[in-house]
């Protein structure tokens, strides 16, 4: 079983991917400037870590599809 977890902010959508019980998640990130032209997206599975930049104004709905993409 996989969990996924989301804390939304206000400007802001972090996610975590977990695999049951499991304390270290196996894909997690966030989206940072929802609301603004400058949104960032961020991820990182063990130790790589990747960044993206993100164009047009986000909302918290349409950051759930681009990390549900991932």
């Amino acid at each position: 079983m996989k969990i996924l977890v989301f804390n939304a902010g206000s400007s802001s959508l972090k996610f975590g991917l977990f695999r049951g019980r499991a304390a270290q998640p196996l894909i997690r990130g966030e989206i940072e400037g929802l609301g603004t032209r400058t949104a960032q997206l961020w991820w990182a599975t063990g130790r790589t870590r990747k960044t993206q930049a993100l164009t047009g104004v986000l909302r918290h709905d349409r950051s759930v599809q681009i990390i549900l993409d991932l």
